[in-house]
């Protein structure tokens, strides 16, 4: 599963290619992905609409429309955003959606086990999937008192609770691996035995791993591509996973 650097390094390919675009039509291969619509309203709320700048939260990628509102996605396993700019490439059965842009460029989305989805929201909508996430470790300050205050009294092992999108948005196996290693912490411990030098030292280990991470575009080991379709090089300096 894309984790909170591979998200990362689709939503930068993203913002260098897509704002300012406008949508002329939405080709709908397979209408699983798309959530809280059917494949014609979906159709119809994206035809005109411009893309404004790409966020990302978490695992989330979130797409704004100049004219306010947008669409968000979620990779889950094997989905992925591909963008092309020439003519498109052989008809490929897990191409889910055709976003056919204003400059004759391609967005699609792609993905083999149909478990990511899309949906679009509107103006002022309060965006429901973001209510239950917890932080994000490369967009907000994280306090070692905040995240012990999560783990008091948790008997279940550090390395699961880190996977629990509602205490920190975006890690995943890899990079809870990862940091666990890298700060000396078993990954067995008790959540709740964690001290404040422990949580200091994790949370300094979780940051700058995951900067790293994105800095090498993240991590191909089996599925993930950039934009471009090109594999991250991060898999090369993983110590554990």
């Amino acid at each position: 599963m894309p984790e909170l650097p591979e998200v990362e390094t689709i939503v930068r390919g993203l913002n260098a290619c897509l704002p300012g675009k406008t949508v002329r039509r939405v080709e709908v291969r397979h209408p699983k992905p798309i959530r809280a619509h059917g494949a014609a309203v979906f159709r119809k709320l994206l035809a005109g609409k411009t893309f404004g700048p790409v966020e990302r939260y978490g695992k989330f990628i979130q797409f704004h429309f100049t004219d306010g509102g947008g669409m968000i996605a979620h990779l889950r396993m094997t989905g992925k955003f591909i963008s092309c700019v020439s003519p498109p490439p052989p008809f490929d059965p897990h191409i889910r959606l055709v976003f056919y842009l204003s400059d004759g460029a391609l967005l699609f989305f792609k993905d083999m086990r149909l478990f990511g989805f899309v949906r679009v929201y509107g103006d002022g909508e309060h965006i429901r999937e973001f209510k239950v996430l917890g932080k994000d470790p490369l967009r907000e300050s994280i306090a070692p008192e905040w995240f012990l205050e999560r783990l008091r009294a948790r008997r279940i092992p550090i390395k699961p609770l880190l996977l629990d999108q509602r205490i920190l948005a975006g890690l995943g196996n890899i990079y809870a691996s990862e940091a666990l290693f890298r700060a000396r912490i078993n990954p067995f411990m008790p959540a709740g035995e964690l001290l404040r030098p422990h949580a200091t030292r994790l949370l300094k280990e979780i940051r700058s791993l995951l900067l790293l991470a994105v800095r090498h575009n993240g991590t191909s080991i089996r599925d993930f591509r950039d934009v471009s379709e090109q594999s991250g090089g991060f898999q090369k300096m993983l110590r554990v996973y």
